[in-house]
């Protein structure tokens, strides 16, 4: 999908980012502003970030999965875009 501004230029449509986040020690996905879990450990929510592209991804807008390293700082996991069905 391409979306036109003013100036008449096309750009894709905005990534949708799925973050990984630990509040108060339970584990989080964070879907543009709506959350998703509680998950048993980082892992675990890295894997159900995937399980949620896969089975809720819009098609047509890329995805970005971010999650905290072993400092603490986040990160950026994968980016990409999900394969048309065949």
């Amino acid at each position: 999908m391409n979306f036109m501004d003013s100036s008449d230029q096309r750009h894709t449509a905005p990534t949708c980012c799925y973050i990984v986040v630990e509040i108060t020690g339970t584990w989080w996905i964070d879907i543009e502003g709506k959350p998703f879990g509680p998950c048993e450990d980082r892992e675990d929510a890295i894997t159900c970030a995937f399980k949620l592209i896969e089975m809720f991804g819009d098609r047509t807008r890329p995805a970005a999965v971010y999650a905290p390293d072993e400092n603490g700082r986040t990160r950026l996991i994968w980016k990409g875009q999900l394969e048309e069905d065949a």
